[in-house]
């Protein structure tokens, strides 16, 4: 198994991946542009997810690479943060981590690797990729505004220019 780490930020620990032996394994990718990162992680064996509630916006955070490592339908190592927390389990996937803990990883990704459904059957994980796409994002979010432009005052409501 390999790790790979993508995005900015992780150069910052390329001397101790030398320095333990561990650059066949181990990897620093640098920034993958959005628009290309759910093609790039195609065939990958997991994601995850570090997010800890080091503050109030982490705490209630659903982030970006979140919902591409739902996009491609990988097994996800997730912290157990409010809104993370429930959409994996309300899904049924993923394997929940203590992401402060580099022992609870060590037991996911070992884990993941000997039972090939501890992330969820590829089934759930579908059906998850289903649900979180842009498309059906976006019928959510119109339907809210909608229904609060309904609620708003004629004399109140935006026109378009």
């Amino acid at each position: 198994m390999h790790l790979a780490f993508v995005g900015q930020g992780y150069e910052a620990y390329a001397a101790a991946i030398r320095e333990h032996e561990l650059s066949a394994r181990v990897h620093v990718l640098g920034f993958v542009p959005p628009t290309e990162l759910v093609p790039f992680i195609h065939g990958a064996d997991g994601s995850l997810i570090v997010y800890y509630a080091r503050s109030v916006n982490y705490a209630g955070a659903l982030p970006n690479g979140l919902f591409q490592s739902i996009a491609e339908e990988l097994p996800i190592l997730y912290p157990d943060l409010p809104e993370i927390g429930s959409l994996m389990r309300q899904s049924n996937v993923g394997i929940c981590i203590d992401p402060n803990s580099p022992q609870s990883i060590v037991d996911a990704v070992q884990r993941l690797m000997t039972d090939p459904h501890a992330g969820g059957t590829a089934e759930a994980r579908r059906k998850l990729h289903d649900r979180y796409t842009w498309i059906s994002e976006e019928r959510v979010f119109m339907g809210e505004v909608s229904r609060l432009l309904q609620r708003m005052p004629s004399a109140q409501k935006p026109v378009a220019v």
